[in-house]
């Protein structure tokens, strides 16, 4: 089985972007960048953004505020990039490897129901395909860490 995994998207607004940036005299935490961080705060509700330079530091940033502490146990897909479980390990979490759901390419729900243990902090979702993550799981995440009674 071929499993695709992502191909570049850019277009002539990326490329004229970038060419801005990089014809002016500073690549680097330049007037481009807060404008960036000011209009995707603006665009996802929020109050500030932060923008990073790579996935791996935006996920590694994500776990450290969360404070799980050592050894704690988070659900992560087995079918990923690195970046992934090298986050939780930076930090002395115990990454979890679930494999995915050959049709949504997304984390199998099943699987983490019965591999979801009262230790587990939490999971790392990545959306693989044009469906989102199972909303049962979005449900059970909610329950299982935010402590509502399950029946």
């Amino acid at each position: 089985m071929k499993i695709p995994l992502s191909s570049p998207d850019i277009g002539d607004l990326e490329v004229e972007y970038v060419s801005r940036v990089l014809r002016s005299n500073q690549l680097s935490l330049g007037p481009v960048l807060t404008e960036f961080e000011e209009k995707f705060a603006a665009y996802s509700h929020t109050k500030h953004a932060i923008a990073c330079s790579s996935g791996t530091a935006a996920l590694h940033m994500c776990v450290r505020a969360l404070d799980l502490g050592n050894e704690a146990e988070v659900i992560t897909s087995s079918f990923s990039f690195v970046a992934s479980v090298n986050c939780l390990l930076y930090e002395g979490v115990l990454p979890r490897l679930v494999d995915i759901d050959p049709e949504t390419l997304n984390l199998d729900a099943n699987l983490i129901r019965s591999f979801c243990r009262r230790s587990a902090r939490g999971i790392i979702g990545e959306k693989r395909s044009a469906r989102n993550l199972d909303e049962s799981l979005r449900q059970f995440c909610q329950c299982t860490f935010s402590g509502c009674r399950r029946t």
